[in-house]
């Protein structure tokens, strides 16, 4: 006897946080429903379901995902470090990144977009190079829309000696 789909569904998601489903998570209940006539509370569940999805998992169309901005810091040299790394199904808008030399008179701060599991291989995109002097804060020049998303992360470097970097980032998906 086939166990009905409200109780099927229920079953999946049982011990799960919405804001770790999966939409796969459907797919792997069997497929298509089709339900009879007499299925309205199984239809209810299923509808109230995907409503619930939709609000956690649904795309803010570009816009910030409120309360959702934080500041992040690193302080590297030569090797490149990441700077953020989104995980799941996150994607990160940047604001701004500033950068502070409290050493070297000049040197030469890079940021990337790379790879997240080969960071300093050719799977690497320069998107910013930029000399540094001085011991004031300096706003790097970056692409004014830049997400990144979990397949990729973003990667700031600095020649000879340390910098401190430091970026303004807000989710536009979670």
């Amino acid at each position: 006897m086939n166990q009905p789909v409200s109780s099927t569904i229920r079953d999946a998601l049982q011990g799960e946080a919405l804001a770790n489903f999966d939409a796969a998570q459907f797919e792997s209940q069997g497929g298509q429903l089709f339900y009879s006539l007499n299925s309205a509370t199984n239809q209810v569940d299923v509808n109230t379901l995907v409503k619930t999805f939709q609000a956690v998992h649904l795309p803010s169309l570009g816009q910030v995902i409120p309360q959702s901005g934080q500041f992040v810091t690193a302080t590297v040299s030569d090797t490149p470090n990441s700077l953020i790394r989104p995980t799941g199904n996150q994607v990160y808008r940047v604001e701004c990144i500033d950068v502070l030399n409290t050493g070297i008179p000049t040197l030469t701060a890079v940021v990337s977009i790379a790879d997240p599991d080969y960071p300093t291989t050719d799977r690497r995109v320069v998107i910013a190079r930029q000399d540094i002097t001085g011991t004031d804060p300096v706003s790097i020049s970056i692409p004014s829309n830049l997400y990144v998303d979990s397949k990729a992360a973003l990667l700031v470097e600095a020649s000879g000696s340390s910098l401190t970097f430091t970026a303004y980032v807000t989710k536009v998906v979670q």
